[in-house]
């Protein structure tokens, strides 16, 4: 950005509107990796043509596992413990780091997903998002959002039932450069959905991720596209119940308890039919998985 700032960090505002119109960069295609098991090692797979999975239920998480460098092996394998028990057929990851990917690649149990990453171009910095799936991408795509913190987005494509299927994850802006987070989050949805929505127009789309924005805040809630609803509200027995996913774990003074990390779904076919959050234990005294919590929603094909 282009921008003078003071030495607090403010952006000017007219800078940021400029910025704002600025188109985003053409999405990157990102190679997706598989195990291959007669050699023991992950490779990159070309995806030729689409598959078919003839299923009746999904299950997805979204974990913001925190990059936060200490006790980060130990914090490590927690997490992977945690999905494994969790078999999802979908995880959506965010704060990946380097390191993060050495150690979830020894781990065999992951030798069932494909992985959206298979050379590290999805790694921006603190910032990765990555994505587990058992079933096979038919093409993912990285997009690099509009943000002073180089955030991004991957989008990817399956094909299930027959029908078009894609999923977002995402890590939305969260420093407060004196106000600008908002609307920096807003064009960084537009993208999002915008991709999701391209042609050929797909039959269910599912976007998750860290908001970090609260599902209180009526004002951002407004920038979603209203025809998304909330899978884990749905799913769950109170609808109304409030349940934080971050500022929980870790909670501060300044920090109240939020819910920041969400999963959205548009589809007449797929209904979210439960919920749950996960990661709430300690290790042990004063350490947790992440600074935030996992969320699962399991949605079945009416």
């Amino acid at each position: 950005v282009q921008a003078k700032t003071s030495p607090r960090g403010k952006v000017e505002k007219m800078a940021l509107q400029s910025y704002l119109q600025k188109e985003e960069p053409a999405p990157l295609i990102i190679t997706p990796a598989m195990f291959d098991s007669e050699n023991q090692s992950w490779k990159i797979y070309p995806i030729t043509h689409k598959k078919t999975t003839d299923i009746t239920q999904i299950k997805v998480i979204t974990y913001n596992v925190w990059f936060d460098v200490s006790d980060f092996d130990e914090r490590c394998l927690t997490i992977f413990e945690l999905l494994k028990q969790s078999d999802a057929d979908i995880i959506c990851l965010q704060e990946i780091l380097p390191k993060f990917m050495q150690l979830l690649t020894k781990q065999t149990w992951l030798q069932r997903y494909h992985v959206s990453d298979s050379d590290g171009s999805s790694i921006n910095g603190l910032e990765g998002v990555l994505m587990l799936s058992k079933f096979p991408f038919d093409w993912v795509r990285m997009h690099k959002l509009h943000s002073l913190m180089d955030r991004t987005a991957i989008v990817a494509q399956f094909n299930i039932n027959g029908d078009i299927f894609r999923v977002a994850s995402t890590h939305l802006e969260s420093r407060d450069f004196d106000g600008f987070s908002p609307p920096l989050r807003k064009k960084q949805l537009e993208t999002i959905f915008a991709a999701l929505h391209q042609d050929p127009t797909p039959d269910h789309c599912i976007i998750t991720g860290d908001f970090n924005f609260c599902s209180t805040n009526q004002k951002e809630e407004a920038n979603l596209d209203p025809i998304y609803k909330d899978a884990f509200t749905s799913a769950s027995p109170d609808p109304l119940a409030f349940v934080p996913t971050s500022g929980v774990n870790y909670a501060k003074p300044r920090r109240r308890p939020s819910r920041y990390d969400r999963i959205l779904i548009r589809s007449s076919k797929w209904i979210p039919s439960s919920s749950c959050i996960f990661g709430t234990d300690p290790i042990r005294p004063g350490l947790f998985p992440s600074d935030h919590l996992a969320v699962e929603c399991v949605f079945e094909w009416k």
